[in-house]
């Protein structure tokens, strides 16, 4: 019998990308503003290939999704032949922004109203998107943050640690996500039950093991949940 359902949070129960590109616009156009030789220099996709430049080559090292950010601002600088360390004010003005044009996915919210009270919900992110910021911190009971515990999806321990604060059996706890790598892989190594949430219906790996369920609709979740026996 299920107990547990754990979600994961950016790109799953909310539009991260549509968020993160929001605050950066922001940010650029503070930036023009403060220097007005960078427009037409720096854009959007150079931030954001910047920043997943600095988390590849830092991968190892224990720099935080701040740090992570505020470097990849610099280097945006860097680019364009500036010193102004106007990094970490570029760096506050994203985090001050992104989340104003947040909202869930309709879906998520479906699901949510459904399964709370009958199952035990959580989220396992790597990321750092405050619930409260999507309105949704009322749902979750369990709440494990890649920073706070210490371990990075897919490493299995960090489900199994959330099977542990339930507590439950592996074949009790189901996790929803939309990175197969991350989220369905990490997951099915730990023995749960697994919902890969599809919404572009991207095409599934060759190789690799399947998820017990893929959906396009995280309203789909509380079905498929209430009829795993």
């Amino acid at each position: 019998m299920i107990r547990a359902v754990f979600f994961d949070v950016d790109n799953t129960l909310y539009d991260f990308e549509a968020v993160r590109r929001y605050g950066l616009k922001i940010a650029l156009q503070y930036l023009y503003e403060r220097l007005p030789n960078t427009r037409g220099r720096l854009t959007l996709q150079h931030l954001i290939e910047l920043r997943e430049q600095v988390a590849e080559e830092t991968e190892n090292s224990r720099l935080d999704l701040v740090e992570i950010r505020t470097e990849s601002f610099r280097r945006a600088l860097a680019m364009c032949g500036y010193e102004d360390d106007l990094a970490p004010e570029l760096t506050r003005i994203y985090a001050d922004h992104r989340f104003r044009s947040a909202r869930p996915y309709e879906g998520a919210l479906v699901a949510l109203r459904h399964l709370r009270g009958r199952y035990v919900l959580g989220v396992i992110s790597n990321a750092n998107t405050p619930l409260e910021c999507l309105g949704l911190e009322d749902y979750f009971e369990h709440q494990l943050y890649a920073e706070d515990v210490g371990l990075v999806k897919p490493d299995p321990r960090v489900f199994e640690l959330a099977m542990s604060r339930v507590p439950c059996r592996p074949e009790d706890f189901v996790y929803v996500g939309d990175s197969v790598e991350f989220d369905v892989m990490g997951a099915m190594n730990a023995g749960a039950r697994t919902i890969w949430f599809n919404p572009q219906d991207t095409a599934y790996p060759d190789g690799l093991a399947r998820p017990d369920f893929e959906i396009a609709d995280l309203a789909e979740v509380a079905g498929i949940v209430e009829k795993i026996v």
